[in-house]
């Protein structure tokens, strides 16, 4: 019992991940879409999963997009 809010934390971090996972997604496929409307040569290079500090401790499903340089 004492490894029950372990277990949950667990669950929760999951499906955040999860839920970044989908708006990271969301908010790429929306760039490259208009992106690709004003330069034919932009590419979409997908959604990358790394533990960026920036991003670290967020309560709500969040995204980092980098646009090349």
């Amino acid at each position: 019992m004492a490894a029950l809010p372990d277990f949950v934390k667990a669950i929760a971090l999951n499906n955040k991940l999860d839920e970044s996972k989908d708006f990271a997604t969301h908010v790429q496929r929306a760039l490259v879409q208009k992106l690709a409307g004003t330069d034919g040569s932009v590419k979409d290079l997908g959604v990358k999963q790394a533990p960026f500090v920036v991003l670290i401790g967020q309560r709500c499903p969040a995204c980092w997009p980098r646009f090349p340089s």
